[in-house]
């Protein structure tokens, strides 16, 4: 086993989630979005691999790299854009369609089926105002999702 953040990140762009028109992976996070595209759930371009930690997993597991287990905690950050900004009556017209999507989302993350791969937390931003790759705001969320990785080396 090794670790495999792409495979992840292809995992978690396979999910389904109703209403949700896009999840890319990292080979496709977006330089700009329109509101076509809306609802759409993507890598974060500025951090989306956050630092990680590898311990060995059991403190009496001993021999060759290879026959020694490791867990290593990561953390994939993403940005899920609902609807452009000034769509509406402002935000909180919004609030009732925008909080069905994201614990649809939530739910859809902790099913995540990654062999090796467990789902530890999920974590979300206020429901807000936030901006796409190219500057354009949105409403959304940022959305932090916490693994533990099983690993031999």
């Amino acid at each position: 086993m090794a670790l495999a953040s792409t495979t992840v990140s292809a995992a978690i762009a396979a999910l389904s989630i109703t209403g949700m028109k896009s999840i890319r992976d990292v080979t496709n996070v977006p330089d700009e979005l329109d509101t076509r595209s809306l609802p759409c759930m993507f890598p974060d371009p500025e951090n989306w691999l956050d630092a990680g930690e590898g311990t060995i997993e059991d403190e009496t597991t001993f021999g060759t790299p290879s026959t020694r287990f490791w867990v290593v905690h990561r953390a994939y950050n993403y940005v899920w854009l609902y609807k452009e900004a000034g769509d509406g009556r402002g935000l909180k017209s919004h609030y009732s369609g925008g909080s069905t999507m994201l614990d649809a989302i939530v739910t859809a993350i902790v099913a995540l089926d990654v062999s090796g791969v467990d789902v530890q937390s999920v974590s979300h931003t206020r429901f807000g105002l936030i901006s796409d790759p190219s500057g354009k705001n949105f409403y959304g969320s940022f959305i932090t999702i916490r693994c533990r990785e099983r690993i031999n080396a």
